[in-house]
């Protein structure tokens, strides 16, 4: 079975993970800097050919009263970009996973630094797991 990949998308940062071989599990993977790597759709396709990922599931961020604003229109730009790789690309509701992936790993005790770089990765496994656990 070929794996899913998880997206949280943002203009600075770009979390990823990934589900174990049986899609059961996503568990973050990295966090893509996009001022550094301009590359970053390059990297993501790499990454998808590496791990024989089938699916990428990408978070959209739809208001809280259930409409797309400015924020939800970038994301769809990205997400055509990713199919123009020939990628195969759905949507997830991501309202209030960042949220919980902070608060989670302050909840471990986890330092604001290690908050800030690795959130983004730890959200998009929230919005990766909530994807498989209702499909």
């Amino acid at each position: 079975m070929n794996r899913y990949l998880g997206i949280d998308y943002g203009s600075a940062k770009i979390g990823i993970a990934i589900t174990d071989p049986l899609r059961i599990i996503a568990q973050e993977y990295t966090v893509i800097f996009t001022k550094e790597n301009k590359k970053y759709l390059a990297t993501i396709k790499d990454i998808c050919i590496e791990k024989k990922i089938e699916l990428i599931v990408l978070g959209l961020p739809i208001n809280m009263d259930g409409t797309i604003g400015f924020q939800a229109q970038e994301v769809l730009s990205f997400k055509h970009k990713l199919e123009c790789l020939g990628l195969k690309v759905v949507t997830n509701d991501e309202r209030l996973t960042t949220k919980m992936a902070e608060e989670t790993m302050h909840y471990l005790n986890m330092s604001k630094k290690e908050i800030a770089l690795k959130s983004d990765a730890k959200a998009a496994a929230l919005i990766l797991q909530n994807y498989i656990d209702y499909i």
